[in-house]
């Protein structure tokens, strides 16, 4: 017996010291150890040579969720899983538990908020106020990064007497400092990350990617999910390393800069993208600039605004100022602060401090004018530029001191394929249109539904939700608005419009009757799709304090149907986008009042001069002819 003692103890204790051994002999890891993008096999083959810390993390990790994995096992075992006091309860466990773990499963919580296919609904409103936010961390290590990515000591560089020495904000990732440049005099918002944060973030990652396979072992056993928990779990991988790059996020401001005509260079124009819709812009649209009194803030913790404007746009109709002004309408909207490459590295980001005040708190006023203004640059951005802000909430909507609207911390930014954006502008009309058969097509064409989904279950659900006599109320609606050019009787078309939104529910209500019942069928709901979801629901939100009756699909239905329009008669291809084409004219026509009353409005801002029409008169005809 005694041999077999000595036995056992040798088998489980040399594995052990081997581990310990290795662990020690492989230091400690470095950040240039590590990718600059996310390679899981390079992240695990550094962590596998140090068992010994990724178990004790394991352990750590395993022992913060085990309470919550017990609770759910016994609520599952009683059959009380599916309780909303229970469910409540569970998810407000898996939050807390998420902010003890650290920045990667804060990051994760974050991710997993808009993932109706992953967590039931009580998890999502749960992990919707996770706040990403974390004690600030020493000054002097926050120096000593700054000098160590830029080569120079941080009060040479910059100057704080100003605004003081601490920062305006901490995240989970870094801290923001209010600074003067010394050099120019300009006034910056600097993001220092924390230290280690490579290491850990990496670390954790890998853990959470074992805990991915895990999950959907158990999905494939107990659920109709489809088990794609370690895709997802790649795709988060990814995005929040992306994150640990400063020099990634300064290149997605430049894009969105351009793409928005803030840097006061030309729209970054292609054959596909420039379009007459593009160049027949109404500069009637756009709201003038107004002051807006505003507090000081941060990034991601209080409120920045523009501190320059951009020129004012003349009226000489020479093509050159023609084209120009097309460039300025958005720049005179939306704002996206200028980065500082010189003071940016990986470690280390400098961006014009915008001042002015969060949108979520500002004046009923503005908020209603500034809303649908957020609701197209979303939509033009997941429509139209295929690039789009993936990190929307309150804390990221900024209203400057000239009226208009800052986008700022865009760590977080998502592409959508080329293919999907025509399909999703298809699939929002399809919505609007009650079309509830070819909303399925567009669903599994996206990869959302398997192509064997059960479609006479699901039918019923998706008409339920989406009230399919709206499409009976649009056409009454075009019906009251269509008469010889005459202006439609105001009380006739306010009646018929407002059949249609006592039929429509707000945005976020749609969204968790949808969150249902993507949990009860194999959805599997893109990235990019769950975040842009999110940025119109945080914008309703907002709306929604300054106008209780703001319905956000009132304001996006004229924009997705014109896009649409333009989509299918450009490619004038078979009998779907036709009738996509007709859909788009019935959505537009009953949104906006009459074809004719269009035209007569389009014609007046012509005579007007409050048109810029760079198209040709025969696009001109055709575009306007379709409204």
């Amino acid at each position: 017996m005694h041999h077999v003692r000595r036995a056992l103890a040798l088998a489980v204790g040399a594995p052990v010291c081997g581990a310990v051994l290795l662990d020690a002999a492989s230091g400690p890891v470095r950040e240039e150890m590590l990718p600059r993008v996310w390679d899981s096999e390079t992240v695990a083959s550094v962590w596998a040579r140090r068992p010994v810390r990724v178990l004790a993390r394991a352990g750590a990790v395993l022992g913060e969720l085990a309470p919550l994995g017990g609770a759910l096992a016994l609520d599952a075992a009683r059959g009380a899983l599916g309780e909303a006091g229970a469910q409540a309860s569970h998810a407000r466990a898996l939050r807390d538990s998420l902010v003890r773990l650290g920045p990667a499963f804060i990051k994760l919580g974050q991710a997993l908020s808009s993932r109706p296919d992953v967590l039931p609904a009580a998890a999502l409103k749960e992990l919707e106020s996770l706040v990403d936010a974390c004690p600030s961390y020493p000054d002097e290590q926050a120096r000593a990064i700054v000098l160590a990515e830029l080569g120079c000591p941080f009060d040479e560089l910059f100057d704080t007497a100003e605004f003081g020495s601490a920062p305006v904000a901490a995240a989970s990732l870094g801290q923001v400092y209010r600074v003067r440049e010394r050099a120019t005099g300009d006034v910056l918002a600097l993001k220092v990350q924390r230290p280690g944060m490579m290491r850990a973030i990496s670390l954790d990652l890998q853990l959470l990617g074992l805990l991915a396979t895990a999950a959907d072992a158990l999905g494939a056993a107990f659920t109709r999910q489809q088990p794609y928990h370690r895709e997802l779990l790649r795709a988060f991988s990814a995005g929040a390393w992306s994150e640990l790059d400063y020099e990634h996020e300064a290149d997605n401001q430049a894009m969105f800069r351009t793409n928005f005509g803030c840097d006061g260079q030309p729209r970054a124009d292609s054959a596909r993208a420039r379009t007459p819709w593009q160049r027949l812009v109404s500069r009637a649209d756009a709201p003038a600039p107004r002051a807006v009194d505003g507090a000081d803030g941060a990034h991601g913790g209080g409120a920045r605004a523009s501190r320059r404007t951009p020129p004012a746009v003349t009226a000489d109709a020479t093509p050159a100022v023609t084209r120009a002004s097309a460039r300025a309408v958005w720049s005179r909207r939306v704002y996206i602060p200028m980065v500082y490459r010189g003071l940016t590295s990986r470690r280390v980001l400098a961006t014009e401090w915008v001042q002015g005040e969060y949108l979520a708190r500002s004046p009923p006023d503005v908020i209603a004018r500034l809303v649908p203004i957020g609701i197209a640059c979303f939509l033009q951005q997941l429509l139209q530029d295929g690039l789009f802000h993936a990190d929307a909430h309150p804390g990221n909507l900024i209203v400057t001191t000239d009226g208009r609207l800052a986008l700022i911390d865009f760590g977080l930014c998502a592409r959508v394929p080329a293919p999907d954006t025509r399909k999703i502008g298809a699939a929002i009309l399809h919505a609007l249109d009650g079309d509830v058969p070819r909303l399925l097509d567009d669903a599994i064409a996206l990869g959302f539904l398997p192509a064997d989904v059960d479609r006479v279950a699901l039918t019923p659900l998706l008409r339920r939700v989406l009230a399919t006599s709206t499409d009976a109320v649009l056409r009454d609606a075009a019906r009251a608005g269509a008469g010889g050019g005459a202006e439609p009787p105001a009380g006739a078309r306010r009646e018929s419009y407002a059949a249609v939104m006592r039929r429509r529910r707000h945005f976020g209500t749609i969204t968790d009757d949808l969150n249902n019942i993507f949990f009860r069928f194999p959805f599997r709901v893109p990235d990019y799709f769950a975040l842009i979801t999110r940025a119109l629901v945080v914008l309703e939100g907002i709306a929604l304090t300054a106008d209780p009756s703001f319905d956000l699909l009132e304001s996006a239905a004229p924009w997705v149907a014109r896009h649409a329009l333009r989509d299918a008669l450009e490619t004038r291809g078979d009998g779907a986008e036709r009738a996509d084409a007709a859909t788009a004219r019935r959505v537009a026509i009953a949104t906006a009042a009459s074809p004719q009353r269009a035209a007569s409005r389009l014609a007046a801002k012509l005579a007007a001069g409050d048109v810029v029409a760079a198209a040709s008169p025969s696009e001109q005809r055709a575009r306007t002819s379709s409204f």
